[in-house]
């Protein structure tokens, strides 16, 4: 007997997107009818299994559990069980030069991830348009906390196209897509995607300012300064990092100086950023 767990519990993290030169096309599924001039099809024309029987389309939008955001989602948990081949498709989108798309995706359950294709049409939003060309992506299963993706549409350069996800998974749970960008990236740029601190620690020990920095342009970043500052004061403290990060790619840093904790039970505003 198979077990799922129903609690729908989604913690969502903006990371941000930073220093695009242009936004070609963009869908956060938080307006009032996300889905007006997208095409949905349900090609399987399966009954999703009571448990999930929210998701009364191919796609549906459902709220965080703090009903501020909303995402996308499809399911492949069925009654009677079998395959999914539901495709979320979106409007026409016209093509520039250099483009890239960029998506967040979540399957809810590490148990029974859900995977799905990215497919490209070039003439028509139909299940033939989009089998016409090969897949741009093919994620077999999700992971289950919030993964940006990011995928070249260079070999598409000035066309006309529609992108569709396409949930293709056999018996397992429900996959979320959520903002959605299309959008020229700038040659340099650096983004801290996190930072590896925390909220309290004992007095005059010695912190280490660490976290994560993203390559958002396209060429590959070999240098980045690293600064942070106490307090808003007027020293700040720089670190050079010489690394190599391809387009679009993550990184671990750790500053080379750290921060002394002291005045017990004051707080203190530590400020990090990267350039």
């Amino acid at each position: 007997m198979k077990i799922k767990n129903y609690f729908l519990s989604i913690v969502l993290i903006s990371l941000g997107y930073s220093g695009f030169s242009q936004t070609i096309f963009s869908e956060n599924f938080n307006g009032a009818n996300p889905f007006a001039n997208w095409t949905l099809i349900n090609a399987d024309g399966r009954t999703p299994d009571a448990n999930v029987a929210f998701v009364n389309a191919a796609w549906v939008t459902t709220a965080d559990s703090s009903a501020s955001d909303l995402a996308a989602v499809s399911t492949s948990w069925y009654s009677p069980a079998g395959a999914a081949d539901d495709y979320m498709i979106t409007p026409r989108i016209i093509l520039g030069t250099g483009n890239y798309l960029q998506f967040d995706a979540l399957a809810i359950d590490p148990s029974f991830p859900d995977g799905y294709q990215l497919r490209i049409s070039t003439t028509t939003p139909t299940v033939a348009g989009l089998m016409a060309n090969p897949a741009l992506l093919t994620v077999p299963a999700e992971n289950s906390t919030w993964n940006r993706r990011t995928v070249d549409l260079s070999a598409y350069n000035n066309d006309t196209i529609y992108l569709a996800w396409r949930n293709n998974s056999n018996d397992m749970y429900l996959l979320l897509v959520d903002n959605i960008i299309v959008f020229t990236p700038p040659t340099e740029d650096v983004v801290l995607k996190s930072l590896s601190m925390n909220n309290v620690y004992t007095n005059a020990s010695n912190v280490t300012v660490s976290g994560v920095i993203e390559n958002a342009g396209v060429n590959a970043l070999t240098s980045v300064k690293v600064n942070w500052t106490a307090d808003g004061g007027t020293t700040v403290n720089t670190d050079v990092l010489s690394i190599n990060v391809a387009s679009f790619a993550s990184q671990s840093f750790t500053h080379s100086m750290t921060w002394t904790a002291s005045n017990p039970g004051v707080n203190t505003d530590i400020k990090v950023w990267v350039s």
